[in-house]
This record gives C-alpha cells, structure tokens and sequence, in this order.
C-alpha cells in the first residue's frame, strides 16, 4: 500500500514541480539500539519511538509534498513508514497506517493570515515530534509518548499578530484516524514569539469513552512548553497535566515535567541532556503490574550530534529509565526490573 501512494504522489509531483507550486522535504532516520546489562532485549517498553533494539532500524522514513496551487489553497500530504509507524499506528485501520500527515486547506479571504485545514495533522502537543532531526535530543521523552502524535479533524489557524498564533481543532478524538462515533473532541493552541524566546500553551477536552476504555468518561488537558535559543545554547522545557473521569471513581490525573539543554561545543558538534519526571498514580497513561501502584518514574538523557554536512546528522546517546521498585517494568536477564539502561546511534538523511 504503501508503495503504491508513494509512486503516485511522485507521478503527481513531478507533472506539477516544475510549476515551483510544489515543495518536497523529508527524512530517513536509521537507529541502533541496545542495553548493554541485557544484549538479548529486542524492545524497550512503554515507547512507541525507536524502539526497536539489537537490530539496524529506521525509526522514521517519510517524504512531504507540499502543494499550494494558489494563495488561498494548499495541500499535504506526507506518508512514512518506519518501527515508529508499526507501533504508533498498530491500532489503526491497515490501510491508513502510512498516513503520517495528509491535509487539504484554503483561506477564507483574500490576503488574510487565517486558514482552515481538514485532515489528519501532526500533534501540537509537546517540542518533541516523530522527526527526530527537529528536536534537540535523538530520542523522545516520556512526554510525546503520551499525547497524540498525530491528530484528525478540522484545524483554524489564525496569525493574530507578528508574535502570536492561534489554532483551534475539532477533533476525532485522543490520537484516532478511523471517524469515532462520538461527539467530536475540541482542542487549542497559543504560540508566542519574541526575539529569541518561543511559548507555547495547548488544551484539549472530550470524551475518551470507547469499547476498550468502557469506563472512561471526559478527559481535559493542557501543558505548556519555553524554549529558548542563542547562538550557543539551546533549551527547552514542557509540564502537562491531565485528568480522566472513571466511572465510579471520580477524576484521576497525570502529570509530567522535562527540561534538555543544548550547548554548541564547536561549529558542526553539540552536546545536550535532559531529565524528566512523569507521574501517573492511577494507570491512565502507563499500565504497570496488576499488583503495584501507578508509574512515577524518571529518565536521564546524555548525547552527542554532530551535524556532518546540511543533509547528514550523527548522533550517540545514552538514556536510563528508572521507576519505583513496585513496578518492575523492564526486564534484565530474564527477570523484572525498575532500571533500564539503554544506549543509540543515529544516522539521519534529511532533504
């Protein structure tokens, strides 16, 4: 399937290129990975992002067309394929799987910075995206791991000044491309800009009732995100929250904090870190044995990029996750554990 849409889309992309009404981008993002306490791992847990070890993987391969045949239309369409797709996708409809992100669009007016989009988009939620070559560190955070990577609905998108932003979604719901038979789901987004400085505030409300959560009820949820960036360093921070009504048992919430701190040590060479806290006491996000408490764990990130030429990006990274004793998610030499220890190399293509 999805080598069929990709010939299309290039037939299609070259009949109309020369138009330059076209843009075209994308990026493969080959992994390896491994524990060094447990050679025989195949998967780290909990993660849908590189999650692959003891094997040479692409976590992430996609191209995007971008088309926008006049000034008030435009069109993307952007289909991937990768261990990442496999994972974050299992749950949908197979032949939708290849969609990382396909959308039409058109402006209400004439020369007006509003536009209003209808399809599948990428997540607003969180710094850290799927393409791992637009975020600091290789790997993501516990963060996106649990908000929607991608979204469906309808998008507004209004540029109310020269420093703020307003998107406004209705929504298919938490992270779903198969239409839910259910009252659509709403979500915001406000992004602030000012010299080097960069906010970012995102809600989200609806109802999570569904065959595999028949307990659940409405959820509501908002987090916000800085970044900042010199010519030197670089750092970003994000806390979300997050409550789900449970039948009989009232609200139940979820949070989470993270920093990672960027500091260039030469023209082409960075080094970065990160650390981060994620607290779920009642299971919503992380399910852990039947017999311990909810998750509350942290992650340690520690790498290295080296940017060879525009199009070539290399990175060595190692990351430990660790959770309370209880939980014993991961597993060492047969048996379970609270610690993981885990080690990645990245080559990345971009074009």
């Amino acid at each position: 399937m999805i080598k069929t849409v990709c010939f299309i889309l290039l037939l299609i992309s070259f009949s109309i290129y020369g138009q330059k009404k076209l843009q075209i981008s994308g990026g493969i993002d080959f992994y390896y990975g491994l524990n060094p306490m447990d050679l025989n791992q195949e998967v780290v847990p909990i993660y849908v992002s590189s999650n692959q070890l003891n094997s040479a993987s692409i976590n992430l391969g996609l191209v995007e067309f971008n088309y926008k045949p006049s000034e008030r239309t435009r069109l993307l369409i952007s289909p991937a394929f990768g261990s990442y797709m496999n994972s974050n996708y299992a749950s949908e409809n197979k032949y939708m799987r290849w969609i990382y992100e396909g959308y039409f669009g058109f402006s209400p007016k004439t020369k007006t910075k509003q536009w209003i989009d209808v399809g599948v988009f990428s997540s607003p939620f969180t710094f850290e995206t799927p393409k791992s070559w637009d975020h600091i560190a290789y790997t993501r955070s516990l963060a996106p791991e649990f908000v929607p990577y991608y979204i469906t609905g309808i998008r507004y998108q209004n540029q109310l000044s020269e420093r703020i932003k307003l998107t406004l979604f209705l929504l298919n719901g938490w992270q779903k491309i198969e239409i839910q038979k259910k009252i659509p789901s709403i979500g915001s987004q406000l992004e602030w800009r000012k010299n080097k400085n960069y906010l970012n505030w995102t809600t989200y409300s609806g109802n999570e009732h569904t065959a595999r959560t028949p307990n659940w009820g409405s959820r509501f949820f908002t987090e916000l995100s800085w970044a900042y960036e010199s010519a030197k360093f670089k750092t970003q921070s994000c806390i979300y929250a997050g409550l789900q009504q449970v039948k009989n048992e009232g609200f139940k919430h979820w949070w989470q904090i993270n920093g990672v701190i960027d500091y260039k040590i030469s023209l082409k060479s960075d080094v970065y870190i990160r650390q981060e806290y994620f607290h779920d006491p009642n299971k919503i996000q992380i399910q852990t044995p039947y017999s311990a408490s909810g998750f509350s764990g942290h992650t340690f990130t520690l790498g290295i990029s080296h940017t060879m030429t525009n199009h070539l990006l290399v990175r060595l990274e190692g990351k430990t996750l660790l959770s309370k004793k209880e939980n014993e998610l991961f597993f060492f030499k047969g048996e379970q554990s609270n610690f993981l220890p885990l080690l990645f190399a990245n080559i990345t293509i971009r074009f």
